[in-house]
């Protein structure tokens, strides 16, 4: 292989490795993102009563 080939695959490598590095973070959002959705917080699932009305 020719220098100007092995420095242009070295260069798509480093490039490769950049993408894959902002995939994976993404994911990991995405993944928190979802988790959240799963377990909603204890102020979302706790329901507040109606105020009872006394019957005449």
């Amino acid at each position: 292989m020719s220098r100007e080939t092995v420095e242009e695959l070295q260069k798509g490598q480093k490039l490769l490795k950049e993408e894959v590095s902002q995939l994976k973070a993404q994911m990991k959002i995405i993944q928190i993102l979802l988790g959240k959705e799963d377990n909603p917080s204890p102020y979302q699932s706790q329901a507040c009563p109606a105020p009872q009305i006394p019957q005449p």
